[in-house]
């Protein structure tokens, strides 16, 4: 009785629980290589996307930089000529200074006669101020001489014409010295 309650308590032989457990093992062990194709699948499709991506970022880069190479070229193409102007401009500039500085060779003793000018100018209108003053005096003269000259003339008019006294020799000599 003994074993019929051990085989009750314990229907399976130690040999087939062991045969049970090695396919347990063995089926866990498929499972497992199972799994790990899946995850290899998976990397290889994730890897193929990003080889892919990689793929299309590398033609981007080469147009991106064929492109900026196109604008290199074109900015190269559009600073050659004004690198010739920039010659051509410095050129000028450098005649400029040259003639600039035998100018100012000529001009130095010309402000000096110009300043010996403006010296004399000076001079002269000090001189035609002079005269102008000394002038006024004769110009009114005419005036004076004007109205003397009416007088006599209407005096001469109204009363008979004598002839002036004759101014003795004595008048004649004091009025010589």
């Amino acid at each position: 009785m003994k074993e019929v309650r051990t085989k009750l308590k314990y229907p399976f032989q130690r040999d087939d629980l062991l045969f049970l457990k090695g396919m347990v093992e063995h089926v866990q062990q498929n499972l497992h290589t199972a799994l790990l194709a899946l995850v290899i699948d998976e990397q290889h499709r994730n890897s193929s996307d990003l080889k892919t991506q990689m793929s299309d970022f590398e033609q981007n880069v080469g147009h991106g930089f064929t492109g900026v190479h196109a604008h290199v070229s074109a900015i190269g193409s559009l600073i050659q000529p004004m690198q010739a102007r920039m010659n051509i401009i410095e050129e000028g500039v450098s005649g400029l200074r040259d003639n600039y500085g035998k100018i100012s060779k000529v001009i130095e003793p010309v402000n000096v006669r110009v300043a010996g000018i403006e010296d004399g100018l000076a001079g002269i209108q000090t001189d035609v101020s002079a005269l102008s003053s000394a002038i006024q005096p004769i110009t009114s003269m005419p005036n004076t001489l004007s109205t003397l000259t009416d007088t006599v003339q209407s005096k001469s008019r109204s009363s008979p014409a004598t002839p002036p006294p004759k101014p003795s020799n004595k008048a004649l000599t004091t009025s010589n010295k």
